[in-house]
């Protein structure tokens, strides 16, 4: 297999210090806001097109199925699953050399909005949390790039983020990058062939918007996550 699925690097992964917070936020009629928002600059950044919906994406190598998500399997790719309080795969941690971002799906209402309705709310508990927000232009829209200040900057595994939000068919695609990934884009970048790579299985049942896509491991990799933690321990 060409993609390290678990495997170590030397450097650590930086644990996703807000997780909790942007996961608080992730409902459905969250207030929209209402203040007049200042022009953004123009994005520069090209090339971003994934998410896509299954058989879509121009990829035309292997994937791994994971659930609601389908990985691309890149050369050099490593990934790992963040669990949730519930101890079910919330969300995944994927990093290509030393770019790094965490992706996570949700379901979403047919007429989409989630991402407007969900910013105010992303902005004011990191704000309270020691962050320093500022929205940006990116490629899917509007962008929160959040610095950690004072205290929040000392916590282990403090880094910068940028936060994107992507609307598709029923589904909401947030990309959180961490670290260089958040403020250069050319690190960014060496993510992009994972990003469109990517595809997203909704299905057809009903879920509740802001309800989390399930995520799920084969048995295999299950097998292989717990070789390596009992190593680590």
């Amino acid at each position: 297999m060409m993609m390290g699925l678990f495997s170590r690097k030397k450097k650590q992964v930086e644990e996703p210090l807000v997780e909790e917070t942007v996961e608080a936020v992730v409902e459905e009629n969250l207030p929209a806001d209402e203040q007049p928002a200042a022009p953004l600059p123009e994005c520069t950044e090209e090339g971003w097109l994934g998410p896509f919906s299954p058989g879509e994406s121009s990829y035309e190598g292997d994937y791994v199925e994971l659930g609601c998500i389908r990985i691309p399997m890149i050369e050099g790719l490593q990934m790992m699953p963040v669990m949730n309080e519930d101890n079910e795969i919330g969300s995944l941690e994927v990093l290509m050399n030393d770019a790094q971002v965490q992706i996570s799906i949700y379901a979403m209402q047919r007429s989409g909005g989630m991402w407007e309705k969900l910013l105010p709310e992303i902005e004011e508990q990191m704000r309270e949390s020691g962050f320093e927000t500022t929205r940006l232009a990116g490629p899917y829209g509007v962008a929160l790039q959040a610095k950690p200040l004072g205290v929040a900057a000392t916590q282990v595994g403090a880094t910068e983020l940028l936060l994107w939000g992507l609307e598709g068919d029923r589904c909401f695609t947030r990309l959180v990058f961490r670290g260089q990934a958040a403020v250069d884009p050319e690190q960014r970048k060496l993510l992009q062939p994972f990003v469109n790579g990517l595809e997203v299985t909704r299905g057809e049942h009903a879920m509740a918007p802001g309800d989390p896509l399930p995520i799920t491991l084969p048995d295999n990799l299950v097998e292989a996550a717990a070789e390596q933690l009992e190593s680590d321990s």
